[in-house]
């Protein structure tokens, strides 16, 4: 063996080295990552960020973060935090939700890679509004094939956005014939 290929092996086998340590600590210092991402224990209950969205027709659902925003499906919680529990600028957050429900109902996306499939509006109603939730998860009370709504319970509501608009309020002749 020359001496390249002796200081190849030697450079690989400090990396491997670094690796190591950096995964045994659990630290991540670039290019160095602890490879943490899915190989931590769960707590036995487990907080989550959770948004319930309000149709049209009165009806509710809760769905994950990354069921409303075409984003990568690791980023959606975090940015709906910043935007509206971290955040003050209210106009931002009123566009950042007339945009976030426009797109529900007019533009729904289709899953690709990391990116989920939105959620839709039920037929015949628009998503008008959407509180974020921070759910409680027993996820060792879980059992394969139950709902997920078995193991989840409300802690808070973060924050509530309920928008008004010409289809989600009755004409005024309308509400005018129901008081008669």
């Amino acid at each position: 063996m020359d001496w390249v290929q002796m200081g190849c092996w030697a450079g690989f086998g400090l990396l491997v080295a670094v690796q190591l340590v950096h995964t045994l600590r659990n630290t991540n210092r670039w290019p160095f990552v602890a490879q943490n991402m899915f190989s931590h224990a769960v707590p036995a209950v487990t907080p989550r960020l959770m948004v319930v969205l309000h149709d049209s027709l009165g009806g509710s659902r809760v769905v994950f973060p990354y069921s409303v925003l075409p984003v990568e499906f690791f980023r959606a919680q975090r940015l709906l935090f910043q935007v509206f529990v971290e955040g003050d600028d209210a106009e931002r957050q009123e566009r950042f939700a007339v945009t976030m429900l426009d797109r529900l109902n007019e533009a729904p996306w289709a899953a690709l890679d990391e990116v989920e499939s939105s959620i839709r509006p039920p037929p015949g109603a628009r998503f008008v509004g959407f509180e974020l939730v921070s759910y409680e998860y027993a996820i060792e009370e879980y059992v394969a094939g139950a709902e997920l709504a078995s193991i989840q319970r409300p802690l808070e509501t973060l924050c509530s956005v309920h928008l008004a608009s010409p289809e989600t309020e009755p004409p005024p002749e309308a509400a005018v014939g129901n008081a008669s």
